[in-house]
C-alpha cells in the first residue's frame, strides 16, 4: 500500500500530537476537540517548530476514506431502492433466472 516509512512516522507523530493536545485540554477542563485542534496546529505545515515531513502523504488516506464513503449504501437509500426495485429484497440464488 505505501512504501514509504515517512508516512508512519508521520502518522504516529499526528497521534501523539492529538494526545498531547487532549491531555493538555482534558487537564484544563476544556473540550477534548479543543485540544486535539490546538495538537494539530502545533504541528502544522503552517506554524513554526515540528512538522510532518509531507502534507501530501495523507491524501492516500483521504481517498480511501472517499470511495469507501462512497460505496457505502445507507439504510435509507436502501429501503428507497427496494420501492423501485422489489428484486433487491432476493437473495443472491433467487435472483439468479431460471
Amino acid at each position: 500500500m505505501v512504501s514509504d516509512p515517512h508516512v508512519f512516522t508521520d502518522l504516529a507523530f499526528v497521534f501523539l500530537a492529538a494526545v498531547v493536545g487532549g491531555s493538555l485540554a482534558w487537564a484544563l477542563r476544556q473540550p477534548l476537540i479543543l485540544g486535539y485542534v490546538f495538537g494539530g496546529l502545533l504541528i502544522s505545515p503552517f506554524t513554526p517548530g515540528p512538522s510532518v515531513s509531507d502534507p501530501r502523504s495523507f491524501d492516500l488516506f483521504a481517498e480511501i476514506y472517499t470511495n469507501a464513503a462512497q460505496e457505502e449504501t445507507s439504510l435509507q437509500q436502501y429501503l428507497l431502492a427496494c420501492r423501485e426495485d422489489k428484486s433487491m429484497y432476493a437473495t443472491a440464488p433467487e435472483r439468479i433466472p431460471p
